[in-house]
């Protein structure tokens, strides 16, 4: 598969993303060549995606491996709004969005319940799926997943619980949304 800059959409710390030139509904991602680490925490991602997709659905969807002329990619689902334009990030959004808290707490509740730890949740992993009615939905891009070195959280609810705690009170910290669903 053929790989141009036309079909680049954008890049975090750790990936490119790219549009499939023949699959309009799928990106493909790419980790960065110049982050030693940065493959071996995506296949990792992968790995909890795997897990969680089939019962949660906020996480942006893996449907496999691509060989590219740009080295090995790995599909996803392209988020899309429903004007068929490409959902943005939620830090590209300059206000604060209506019912943001309800649908944090219900990420929350849903990772909780799942046993579905994160390694990252920060507004540039969360892309905000624009409705025609007005109302959104958001999805979980990236930082699904447990980087600890002893993996505790996948086996403890508690720590778990600890973790997400911590992870969602900074994020509605740094969006001034009350935390009072955190408990």
């Amino acid at each position: 598969m053929k790989i141009t800059d036309k079909d680049y959409i954008g890049q975090g710390r750790q990936k490119v993303v790219y549009r499939h030139p023949e699959n309009s509904d799928l990106c493909i991602k790419f980790a960065k060549l110049d982050k030693k680490r940065s493959l071996g925490a995506f296949k990792r991602e992968i790995w909890y995606i795997c897990k969680h997709q089939a019962n949660i659905d906020f996480i942006n969807h893996y449907r496999g491996r691509l060989e590219t002329n740009l080295g090995t990619g790995y599909l996803f689902d392209l988020i899309i709004n429903e004007d068929s334009s490409i959902s943005k990030p939620l830090d590209a959004y300059d206000r604060k969005l209506d019912g943001l808290e309800s649908k944090v707490a219900r990420i929350y509740e849903t990772l909780l319940q799942e046993k579905a730890p994160v390694s990252e949740f920060e507004s540039c992993n969360v892309l905000v799926k624009e409705m025609l009615n007005g109302d959104y939905e958001l999805i979980l891009i990236d930082g699904l997943g447990n980087s600890d070195f002893i993996k505790i959280c996948d086996y403890s609810r508690y720590f778990l619980k600890l973790k997400l705690n911590r992870k969602f009170s900074e994020f509605c910290k740094k969006h001034s949304i009350s935390p009072s669903f955190l408990k």
